[in-house]
């Protein structure tokens, strides 16, 4: 419902003509709201159905849709606009927003690779899956550790210049800030644990393939593409009613005090 209510929210404020708006309330950061919302949404429904059932065709389409969210939410925190008028929000939630649209698209492979095994037996199909999801793992180790690299610097930089700018006093309070959110650990921490636990599988299913099985592995350009199951978007009307019953307080209008990036937790 508070999707809906942010979607609702959303179309109103930029129908107002004239309106003098803040950055966070712009269309590139709104609907950045929005398709967080959302990704976060299909998220949990994904969680929520890898923990009770091993249909890893239906998992690998729900882990698609919240790719497919997060990867939307990351195309607009990344608009001209936003980076120039807030680069503290645009660039580590853009960070954190490539980071799980990497992690929910291994998982597709991931869970593709589990179905292409389980219920066809195309070994061949299993590795070139396991090969992708890896290469995708890779990318997502690689940007979080440049990103850190370069965040500690940054940091350091701005400790090690703390003195001169407060004698001089002009300390620029927005030009340094995490390029991280503290959330992306913990999604680096989850593509490392999936990275070794399809490292450990390739290794075995390659080797049971060339002595066993002889399965011709296809190319990834011959792999067909996977079809998201979205959950969330039939649930965009549903703030249009009810009178605001379920949203979350700090969200109405009389009680944003801070910054909408802020008073979100």
């Amino acid at each position: 419902q508070t999707m809906g209510y942010q979607n609702s929210n959303a179309s109103s404020i930029l129908e107002e003509e004239g309106l003098h708006i803040t950055p966070d309330m712009t269309k590139p950061s709104l609907y950045m709201l929005l398709y967080i919302l959302m990704a976060q949404g299909q998220a949990l429904s994904y969680h929520h159905l890898s923990t009770t059932s091993s249909n890893s065709s239906l998992l690998s389409k729900l882990a698609q849709s919240a790719a497919t969210f997060y990867n939307k939410a990351l195309q607009q925190s990344q608009h001209v606009n936003l980076q120039r008028s807030t680069p503290h929000v645009s660039t580590p939630y853009g960070c954190h927003l490539k980071l799980c649209s990497l992690y929910y698209h291994a998982m597709v492979q991931y869970h593709v690779s589990k179905h292409a095994i389980g219920k066809e037996s195309k070994y061949g199909q299993e590795i070139a899956r396991l090969q992708f999801c890896m290469d995708i793992c890779s990318q997502g180790i690689l940007f979080y550790e440049n990103a850190a690299e370069k965040n500690n610097r940054n940091m350091n930089h701005a400790d090690n210049n703390n003195t001169l700018e407060e004698e001089t006093n002009e300390k620029d309070e927005s030009s340094i800030f995490p390029l991280l959110l503290s959330q992306s650990t913990d999604i680096y921490s989850s593509i490392q644990k999936l990275y070794t636990t399809v490292e450990d599988r390739l290794s075995v299913a390659m080797k049971d393939n060339q002595e066993i099985y002889y399965d011709i592995v296809p190319q990834r350009k011959e792999l067909a593409a996977i079809v998201g199951v979205d959950l969330m978007s039939k649930h965009l009307n549903d703030g249009a009613e009810g009178g605001g019953k379920g949203l979350d307080e700090r969200l109405f209008p009389e009680n944003l005090e801070e910054p909408i990036f802020q008073a979100l937790p």
